[in-house]
């Protein structure tokens, strides 16, 4: 059985969702609203960022059990002060709870 993965591409005017086999076959992908914090604020990001990977994940008719890996790259995150007030403000483990939440969603 082939490996399953998730790519974000997280920018200042869309966020794009792939959900891929391991061989590159794309298997379903989204497009929803900005996830830079900076330009629409966290709950607009984080929002449009489990849109994004909820709506790749329901065209690909992937179940979460079957992710192996997600890749996410998001903009807004350019300098040091900013990579310290994402630790600070716990982005990264708010994006591991709303992970989370989005397969919890799924089910």
């Amino acid at each position: 059985m082939s490996k399953i993965f998730i790519g974000v591409d997280g920018g200042s005017t869309k966020t794009h969702s792939v959900v891929m086999r391991q061989d590159g076959v794309v298997l379903g992908e989204f497009i929803s609203g900005s996830t830079n914090i900076n330009s629409v604020g966290r709950e607009i990001a984080y929002t449009n960022f489990a849109e994004s990977i909820v709506g790749a994940l329901k065209k690909a008719n992937v179940s979460d059990q079957s992710v192996t890996a997600v890749g996410i790259g998001m903009s807004g995150v350019d300098t040091p002060e900013e990579v310290e007030d994402r630790k600070k403000n716990g982005l990264i483990l708010y994006l591991k709870g709303l992970l989370f939440l989005i397969f919890r969603m799924m089910a």
